[in-house]
């Protein structure tokens, strides 16, 4: 009768390479999700595998020996240090993991637990007090608008240029005649930026 061929592995993949970019550091974060790149070297190779949170949930990534892939937002829902590692899976259920990667995200741009206005004749000055993470003052803008008028879009902001920020608090100092006549009320919004690129303009600081 004919012979029936049984293949015995036990042997586990080896992951010749494992990276993640961008590069980012504990004072380096970035707003981009990030790219995973590998190499795997095994005769029965199966598939590839991800995980962001230390390695307690898997979900599959490629069915590529070498590649790379971007890992979804759904995967990296909040502002963080994540650990990303990479798991090779041969078709008997071998599978050998990566060394852990680090990869710092910031998806939320800064808020401000208070906003107060203090005004004189020349200028109005908005203060975003106890923010909820450091301010890139490259990358603070304003908007003025009548009171009742709708928000601003991104397009209206003006990049601020008179800033004092310290002690976790940012104050922008805007000229009266900055899109302010004499009759109105006028309200001032504040998007303020990180280092990372978020700008808060889908949730400014208000101050009316």
């Amino acid at each position: 009768g004919k012979g029936v061929s049984v293949v015995i592995d036990s042997t586990n993949p080896v992951v010749d390479k494992a990276a993640v970019s961008p590069a980012t550091s504990a004072s380096a974060y970035s707003a981009k999700l990030p790219t995973v790149s590998w190499k795997v070297t095994d005769t029965n190779f199966r598939d590839v595998y991800y995980s962001t949170d230390k390695g307690a949930t898997w979900k599959k990534l490629s069915t590529a020996k070498e590649g790379s892939a971007a890992i979804p937002a759904s995967a990296m829902t909040k502002t963080g240090l994540y650990q990303i590692y990479l798991r090779a899976y041969d078709k008997a259920g071998n599978y050998k993991n990566s060394a852990a990667m680090n990869y710092y995200y910031d998806n939320t741009a800064p808020k401000a637990e208070t906003v107060t206005r203090d005004e004189d004749e020349k200028y109005v000055t908005v203060s975003l007090n106890q923010l909820s993470e450091t301010v890139d003052t490259n990358k603070c803008y304003y908007a003025v608008k009548k009171s009742g008028e709708k928000a601003p879009a991104s397009s209206e902001y003006i990049k601020a240029s008179d800033i004092s920020y310290k002690n976790n608090c940012l104050s922008v100092k805007i000229p009266v005649s900055d899109k302010m006549s004499a009759e109105g009320v006028y309200e001032i919004y504040v998007a303020a930026g990180d280092k990372a690129g978020n700008i808060a303009y889908s949730a400014p600081a208000k101050a009316v």
